[in-house]
């Protein structure tokens, strides 16, 4: 394993873990911060960053229809309970694991590990 890689993980094990003990706003500010060198003003978001990260935040979560919409399967049922269901494209197959997928059509099987 590289350096960049055990960084990486480090990294991404600190970010899990900071999920866990700082507050969801304070880290939204911490990151807006570091990204983009700005502060991340929630109280009055101006900016289109700042209004998504507002949304993230305070409004979809408590948002049963956005909660449901953001499953790629149930929001195909809202489609259907619309009478829209003749905009939804095909659902070619759902797996767990991508090994599982048939990328050949053949009955061929590609190792993705």
């Amino acid at each position: 394993m590289d350096r960049d890689s055990i960084l990486y993980k480090l990294r991404r094990k600190g970010q899990v873990i900071a999920r866990y003990i700082v507050p969801l706003d304070l880290l939204s500010k911490m990151y807006h911060f570091i990204v983009l060198k700005k502060k991340l003003n929630l109280k009055n978001p101006q900016s289109f960053n700042e209004k998504i990260q507002w949304m993230k935040l305070y409004y979809c979560p408590h948002n049963p229809l956005v909660v449901e919409c953001s499953d790629k399967y149930k929001v195909r049922e809202y489609v259907k309970e619309k009478g829209l269901e003749h905009i939804l494209v095909k659902v070619l197959g759902s797996w767990l694991n991508a090994n599982e997928i048939d990328f050949f059509g053949g009955g061929g099987r590609i190792n993705l590990s």
